[in-house]
């Protein structure tokens, strides 16, 4: 099946050992899927240089995440299920998704949040531009912004 939405480069991260990529199945601006480059199934299986490397640019991504997008939080899942590689989900987390998940739930929004249920919602719900709730960033823009972001953060691609 072919995306709806439009399609984002790929950023490569400094040493090539990681690949950040626009999530093509969700228009939520920021959701982006993190992949080691060798395509390994489980982190058991990464190289040494691949684990070291792992937790610093997870840390600059989040970072960036958050800068571009203004996310509260930004969630880190892993499943390989569908696509059997190794890959994390980030999906920022914003005050707006927060508001526009609670509001389509008829929860209060002043109650605490339920990431996994936001999650699914978002993944069921945000599938195209038209489908986010009004005043959510352009995806393409918020995408420009973080390989900026990033860019400056790491002197390079």
């Amino acid at each position: 099946m072919t995306s709806p939405l439009e399609a984002l480069p790929a950023l490569r991260l400094p040493g090539g050992l990681f690949q950040l990529e626009a999530a093509d199945f969700c228009a939520w601006p920021g959701y982006a899927l993190l992949r080691p480059a060798s395509g390994v199934a489980s982190p058991a299986a990464f190289s040494p240089a691949e684990a070291a490397a792992l937790g610093p640019a997870l840390a600059r991504v989040v970072a960036a995440l958050e800068a571009a997008t203004g996310a509260e939080r930004v969630y880190l899942l892993a499943f390989a299920e569908v696509d059997r590689r190794f890959h994390l989900h980030l999906l920022p987390r914003t005050r707006l998704l927060a508001r526009g998940w609670a509001a389509a739930a008829g929860i209060d929004p002043a109650a605490p949040v339920d990431g996994p249920a936001l999650f699914v919602w978002t993944r069921t719900h945000c599938v195209t531009a038209a489908d986010l709730p009004p005043g959510a960033p352009d995806r393409a823009v918020v995408w420009g912004e973080l390989a900026r972001r990033w860019t400056e953060d790491t002197g390079g691609l």
